[in-house]
Order: C-alpha cells, then structure tokens, then sequence
C-alpha cells in the first residue's frame, strides 16, 4: 500500500501572488506545474506543493525540510538573498549565528549528529535545512580541489571563522597569514592526489602526494579538524620526498 507510494508535502498560502514571489527571489526556486489555487515545486528527486488557504500557519514547528551538504554555505547564500534565519534557545537546542547543532541521527543518515536552520516563508511556514554530521571526509577532499585548481573563494568557503593552520615552517597562522603565507603555493601545483583518508569524529587524517612546480615530489600527512561542516584546524607533517620514501615505487 503507502509504502510503495511517494511522499509530498503541502504547504498552506493565502497569498499564492506573494508565496511565488519569495520562493523565486528569496529561494531560487521555479514551479514546474501549477493549477489553480496551487504551486508545484520539485527539488532533488521530491515534490512539494504550495495551496491556497484561507488560514494561515502558526510555524510553530517543522513543516518541510532540505538535506544539504554544507549547512554553512548554503546558511549564507540564502542570508544573501534576504532569508531571515530564526534563533532559537531551548533546553538541548540552541543556534549560533542561526545553526545549531544537534546530538543524535538516524543510522542511515550516519547517525552521529546533525546541524540544523530555520526559516520561515512568506505565509508564516517554518521551513528547515539539515546537514548530517559524520562522514566529513567529503569538505576535506572539496578543501583539497579547490587548492589544486587554484580556487581560492571556494577554499575559503570551507574554512571556520576561527581557522587556524600550523606547519614546521609556519605554527600557528590564523586565516590571513594562511593565505599570505601558504596560498602562493596554490599556483605551483602540479598535482595532488590523496593516498589514505582515516575519519575519527571531528578528526581527518589525510596522507597525501604532491607535485609543485621547481620542487620535488613529495609526501605529507595532515591533521584536519572539521567543526560546524567547515575547517577549523590544519597541522600539518611533513614526510619525505616520494623519490626518498621506500614504497616510492609502487605509488
């Protein structure tokens, strides 16, 4: 029976004109079906439909949400836009800067935790956004293409506020003497591919080889904290030059 079938959500509007508007301008979303009295929107592999209603809703609560892969970014896109974030401060529940971070997911999800937003639409729905915590080895193989490609907006849009980044060579820099001191290297990459990642919690080690232009290759392993989906950490080992290391034949 309903086990077979697909979910969909509906969203109440008293005003579809007004709803249309906000989800266009504020959202980016474009229907792509409509009757009258409703909207159809599809995002992913889902539907959702807005309806027009002669009541309106409290927003009390989650009506509908989105399953991003970066909280943060996807936070500041839509702050951008004119999306107004709510903050809330609750026993077990609290947003800071309009996150907050929540114990516990389902196993599927990765079961480890959740960052969670939210927002209402112009018809007073509370709208959600979550990003499952657990596998973060994806931010980190982002962080490291966009350093071969030379992307710096990119980089840094997967960095902490407070992020900070220690070598032999350079302890302890903070986002400005990172990109004054190690990001000219960005420039000189030949390539860089990834040998082993080992995730435990908020923690990524990444082994690493590396080609720059005028040096050569080399090997080196990196601790990666990862807080709120972003980069907050890097410490960085160095290894020996891959001509050097005794399994240089077989990488």
């Amino acid at each position: 029976m309903l086990e077979h079938a697909d979910a969909a959500t509906r969203l109440p509007a008293r005003d579809l004109t007004r709803a249309r508007t906000f989800y266009r301008e504020k959202l980016g979303l474009e229907t792509v079906d409509e009757r009258p009295g409703g909207l159809l929107y599809r995002c992913g592999r889902s539907d959702f439909a807005l309806f027009e209603s002669s009541g309106s809703s409290r927003g009390e609560f989650t009506q509908m949400g989105w399953a991003v892969g970066d909280l943060r970014a996807t936070v500041d896109a839509l702050r951008a836009r004119g999306v107004v974030f709510e903050e809330v401060d609750l026993p077990g529940l609290k947003t800071v800067d309009g996150i907050a971070r929540i114990a516990g997911n389902y196993r599927s999800k990765g079961g480890v935790g959740e960052l969670g937003a939210w927002f209402r639409d112009s018809e007073g729905n509370m709208l959600g956004i979550g990003q499952p915590l657990g596998d973060t080895t994806p931010v980190v193989r982002r962080l490291f293409a966009a350093f071969a490609r030379d992307d710096r907006a990119a980089f840094e849009a997967l960095l902490h506020d407070e992020f900070t980044f220690s070598s032999p060579d350079d302890p302890q820099l903070d986002k400005a003497g990172y990109f004054r001191r190690c990001w000219p290297g960005a420039k000189l990459v030949r390539s860089i591919r990834i040998e082993r990642l080992t995730e435990d919690g908020d923690e990524v080690f990444v082994k690493y080889a590396a080609e720059f232009a005028g040096r050569p290759p080399f090997r080196n392993v990196e601790q990666i904290r990862i807080e709120d989906g972003r980069v907050k950490r890097i410490e960085v080992y160095y290894g020996v030059a891959r001509a050097e290391a005794p399994d240089a034949d077989r990488s």
